[in-house]
């Protein structure tokens, strides 16, 4: 885990720079990336969806809204001292948002019986 926290460390902040995060650490980075993954299995299996598209659009809208709460609110001033607890709440906020709205999305385009 060292050797490819090393290597992405050496790409100059590569994750971040794509997700539109530069001001943010790695592990910050890297937490949203996993917590979107998480959130977006989660998810399509309270939808009942099991298609790889499903899966790709569920982690797209998850990382979307994480990426969007955290840009949104980080420069707001919690009772907490450490920036990754305080970027794993922001997310959290983002993504509730997200899966609420891909619930939705996937409510709305089922079948009508089903």
């Amino acid at each position: 885990m060292e050797d490819m926290v090393g290597f992405l460390e050496t790409i100059d902040g590569l994750p971040g720079k794509i997700l539109g995060l530069d001001g943010l650490p790695l592990a910050i980075v890297l937490m949203i990336v996993s917590l979107s993954v998480f959130g977006a299995v989660l998810v399509n299996n309270l939808a009942d969806r099991r298609y790889v598209f499903e899966y790709a659009f569920s982690f797209a809208m998850m990382l979307l809204g994480a990426v969007i709460a955290n840009l949104v609110l980080f420069d707001k001033v919690l009772l907490i001292d450490n920036a990754i607890a305080m970027a794993a709440i922001f997310s959290n906020i983002g993504m509730v948002f997200s899966g609420l709205t891909l619930m939705v999305i996937y409510r709305l385009a089922s079948p009508a019986g089903v």
